[in-house]
């Protein structure tokens, strides 16, 4: 017999979506799957819709239970769910989302046939319009689940945050207080609880690179102009669930204290990534303070770094630095290209002394007195004297002229890099804030205790 897969799903006012997504339920290829409906205290007609798909979900073969609960939030009704799910594999879908009808076989095949690993995870499909889908492919995100320091990228958003695309043994879920210890709120999440256990746990998990999820971001109308406080939600409640889950971690004081303050890190980066330009810069001195006031010692970061970057350059400095990611490493000379223009002028001054302090400066308009700022004589370009291993730090935006410092690059074996570049940006924001470089809250906690 087919293992048994529970589907626990909690509904709060989904009528117009609820529908499709228990439609694609009952078109999965697995055949052995209870569906587990928890109405949480649904106003409009999200009862009166799983009422007509009980009978067609018998008829299918599928095991059906209905639980209505007061309205307590999606964590209180995961939770309903879970402490009634006999299946052994247990997975949680948004009851406005859609599965495609491989979801559940593809990743119970790979559960049945490893029995060593303990949760599997399949990729997600945006509808982003009526008609159109985009996969899910988040810059930095990591798609390895056996890796060092998983809770720490976790907690950074380096893996997918969501649980809807996760299916995971029940036996592990028990194993580790879930849903048991599960907190609480009627206003946000129920992912941290989840992943938060899962990841810090020796729990082994896969992913498989096949899209068997849509996320309907299209009907639900869920982005961040539709959010009133997406600032407050995520740093507030969803920060607030985190640090409740991390605090029931067997872990010492110090080292809670160190996850609690890169989980803030982390929720500011998904702030970062889910609202408008205009409101991140409005947040965004907010945002240094309390850097300021979690990152030990205190980085006292200057507001005028916030006048060459965005406040996402910084968190992702900061992320980068919490994982141990190397910074670029200046071995060879460093030419400037297109020394005199207004950009160079702007940032020259910040690099004055440091390793990417260029030995040569070029501009194609040069004449026989061009001179930056301290007085160093600019020059046209020679590309005989470029070496293997240098550097061409190329200062205008426009695509033909950084087009033309790649081929004279690549003729010459030589790197080229613009301000634009992660690479450049985090030596420049180390350069302006060398505080950052030196916090004790970026070591590990496993390697804490050796410091």
């Amino acid at each position: 017999m087919k293992t048994k897969v529970s589907i626990v799903m909690p509904c709060y006012n989904k009528e117009h979506y609820i529908s499709a997504t228990i439609k694609s339920i009952y078109d999965q290829i697995w055949d052995n799957i209870e569906v587990i409906f928890v109405n949480d205290g649904s106003t409009d007609g999200t009862r009166d819709i799983i009422n007509e798909w009980v009978p067609k979900l018998s008829k299918r073969s599928y095991s059906v239970l209905v639980l209505d609960q007061e309205n307590s939030g999606v964590a209180s009704a995961i939770k309903s769910g879970l402490e009634q799910a006999n299946g052994n594999y247990v997975c949680f879908p948004d009851a406005d989302d859609e599965l495609l009808p491989q979801y559940v076989s593809a990743m119970t095949e790979i559960l049945d046939n490893n029995p060593m690993t303990d949760f599997v995870s399949c990729r997600i499909r945006t509808r982003v319009s009526e008609n159109e889908w985009v996969l899910d492919d988040v810059i930095n995100m990591d798609y390895e689940f056996q890796c060092e320091n998983r809770l720490e990228k976790l907690l950074l958003c380096k893996f997918q945050l969501s649980v809807c695309n996760y299916l995971f043994r029940k036996r592990l879920l028990d194993e580790l207080g879930i849903p048991k210890n599960m907190a609480i709120s009627p206003t946000s999440s129920q992912e941290p609880q989840i992943l938060i256990p899962v990841f810090f746990s020796a729990a082994v998990g896969k992913m498989i690179h096949d899209d068997l999820y849509v996320y309907n971001a299209y009907a639900r109308g869920l982005g961040s102009a539709h959010i009133k406080d997406p600032i407050g939600k995520i740093l507030g409640d969803y920060h607030d669930l985190q640090t409740k889950t991390i605090n029931l971690l067997p872990l010492d004081t110090d080292d809670k204290e160190r996850l609690i303050n890169i989980a803030m890190i982390g929720s500011m980066i998904h702030s970062a990534i889910n609202i408008s330009k205009k409101m991140l810069d409005t947040v965004a001195r907010h945002f240094l303070k309390i850097i300021d006031n979690i990152l030990t010692p205190y980085p006292k970061m200057p507001n005028k770094i916030l006048e060459y970057f965005d406040i996402g350059d910084i968190l992702q400095y900061i992320s980068n630095r919490i994982m141990g990611k190397s910074m670029l490493n200046i071995i060879g000379k460093v030419y400037a290209y297109g020394s005199l223009g207004k950009r160079a002028s702007r940032l020259l001054p910040i690099l004055k002394g440091t390793s990417l302090w260029p030995s040569v400066f070029w501009d194609i308009a040069a004449a026989s007195n061009s001179m930056i700022f301290d007085g160093t004589k600019v020059t046209n370009v020679k590309a005989d004297a470029v070496c293997s291993g240098d550097i061409i730090l190329c200062f205008p935006t426009h695509e033909n002229i950084f087009n033309e410092a790649i081929t004279l690059a690549n003729n010459r074996d030589a790197m080229v890099y613009s301000f634009e570049d992660d690479e450049i940006k985090e030596l420049l924001i180390s350069f302006i804030c060398p505080q950052l470089c030196d916090c004790r809250s970026f070591q590990p906690y496993n390697k804490m205790k050796d410091s």
